[in-house]
């Protein structure tokens, strides 16, 4: 029934009939999920008898159309897909500045749920590193703890945070174990072995720290393909940070993968 008009009753049974067997549908999508939406019984089934046949029909009812939402409900949380299901629908297209191609979203993240965790292994989009940055004389150590969600945000926190850790040094020509300790903490998440893609448009929206004319903080979003890790140097060498469509002999010992090259 729309628009407070009362349907007849063949259309209500009818009705019903194609709710069964949109929730048998669900329960077979969702086994796995089915001793839990077993739970929500109502005290008519679990007598086996009711006094009030009515009664029994509504609650039976009611249950089926739980069951059926609750299987919905899963399937808008853990169904498969890369677009975040917040993403607003007025944002799930782009038009290329260059081509002027309009692009479908495949991917997306809102960060609206509060408390997730980015170790390695927890979130199946972000990984939070939980190492040492030993590149451009960084001051700071990465930690998976500063990575945080909160009020529809990823949030990134730098810090005053002395740690002490082992680092891996080459002595001519031998590695060397050596404790070093670092003033500050921060945190990088990176989606490396994650999700990949061979072009389109990529936006980021997001709000940096500090003043620009003031040094000390290097806040970025990077894109680097999957060849390479970032922080992790050994798979970086010959493939950073150049990314050129020319040949240009100058600045070709220091790419591997360039366009001097008949077959890049």
């Amino acid at each position: 029934a729309s628009n407070g008009v009362a349907a007849p009753r063949e259309e209500v049974r009818s009705s019903a009939r194609i709710d069964r067997r949109r929730s048998q549908t669900a329960r077979h999508r969702f086994s796995r999920f089915e001793a839990a939406l077993q739970s929500v019984r109502s005290p008519c089934r679990r007598r086996r008898r009711c006094k009030d046949s009515a009664a029994a029909a509504m609650a039976h009812d009611r249950r089926r159309r739980r069951r059926f939402f609750a299987a919905l409900a899963v399937l808008r949380c853990c169904g498969a897909g890369w677009v975040d299901p917040d993403t607003p629908r007025k944002a799930r297209s782009a038009t290329s500045l260059r081509s002027r191609h309009s692009h479908d979203i495949v991917y997306s993240d809102e960060f609206n749920v509060d408390g997730r965790t980015f170790n390695d292994g927890h979130d199946p989009r972000w990984t939070a590193v939980d190492k040492n940055d030993y590149t451009n004389m960084a001051l700071h150590f990465y930690k998976a703890s500063h990575v945080t969600t909160s009020g529809g945000a990823l949030n990134i926190t730098t810090a005053y945070e002395p740690t002490s850790f082992m680092s891996a040094e080459d002595k001519k020509g031998f590695v060397e174990m050596v404790k070093r300790t670092k003033p500050y903490a921060s945190g990088m998440v990176q989606g490396w072995g994650k999700f990949c893609f061979t072009g389109g448009i990529m936006e980021v929206r997001a709000r940096l720290p500090g003043k620009g004319k003031v040094g000390g903080m290097w806040p970025a979003m990077w894109l680097l393909g999957s060849l390479a890790r970032a922080t992790y140097v050994g798979s970086t060498d010959w493939v950073w940070p150049w990314s050129f469509d020319k040949c240009d002999r100058s600045l070709q010992p220091k790419q591997e993968i360039n366009a001097c090259e008949p077959n890049p």
